[in-house]
């Protein structure tokens, strides 16, 4: 059966290591902002969510290439303990 028949999630980090187009891009993001800046991926296949609700310790930029997906954002966390 093919990914989009499952119900599956795949992912990738640093990016900007083995694709010189995401590199650059990264390098233009870095000098704007002036931080840190890694490249990462997400796949979700089917129509349940990829991953349960979480709380990302980074800033992050969204790009969705193509599909539909409801995307809900939170405010500041409250309970700092989550995080350990």
């Amino acid at each position: 059966r093919s990914l989009t028949q499952q119900v599956a999630t795949v992912g990738g980090a640093h990016l900007e290591r083995s694709y010189p187009e995401i590199a650059a891009l990264a390098n233009q993001a870095r000098a704007c902002f002036g931080a840190v800046v890694r490249c990462a991926f997400v796949a979700s296949y089917g129509t349940v969510s990829g991953y349960p609700v979480h709380y990302d310790c980074d800033d992050l930029i969204i790009c969705q290439a193509s599909g539909r997906k409801r995307w809900e954002f939170w405010g500041v966390l409250a309970d700092t303990h989550l995080l350990r």
